[in-house]
């Protein structure tokens, strides 16, 4: 009768830490319809996955075909979104497209540094901030 019962608590212990592991990254997929820099690294239109990790200040960027990977530091900038508030922003300068921050319910408000091009295309001039909301299922 105790081993029973302790292979029940044993197997619901498992069932929530796995539980726990799962909610540790927010996993976005995000369809970019114009070309745009991450850090001084340009990428296509195209669909994206977009990573980050609770507790972490890496991001990390991945076409869906695997053509292309950037990964960057993002710094924690705000609370965490509601349901419904997952979103990828952009800071756009005439028609250079710059990564500027990604949001989600589970892990907040992420921003990107300016990159040096950023910086250059910024001279004299305001972004025109552009975002894209995203399903964070």
């Amino acid at each position: 009768m105790k081993l029973d019962t302790i292979s029940k608590l044993a197997g619901v212990a498992a069932l929530l830490c796995m539980g726990a592991f799962a909610q540790t990254h927010t996993d976005l997929k995000v369809n970019v319809p114009f070309a745009f820099s991450v850090g001084n690294q340009k990428l296509p239109a195209g669909e994206y996955r977009v990573t980050s990790e609770i507790g972490s200040q890496a991001i990390t960027i991945q076409s869906a075909d695997n053509a292309n990977s950037v990964a960057s530091i993002a710094f924690t900038s705000g609370k965490r979104g509601a349901i419904g508030e997952a979103r990828v922003t952009f800071h756009v300068y005439g028609d250079q497209h710059y990564l500027a921050g990604v949001w989600s319910p589970l892990t907040g408000g992420r921003t990107l540094p300016k990159s040096a091009g950023e910086r250059e295309a910024a001279r004299g001039q305001k972004p025109i901030e552009m975002a894209i909301l995203v399903d964070p299922r």
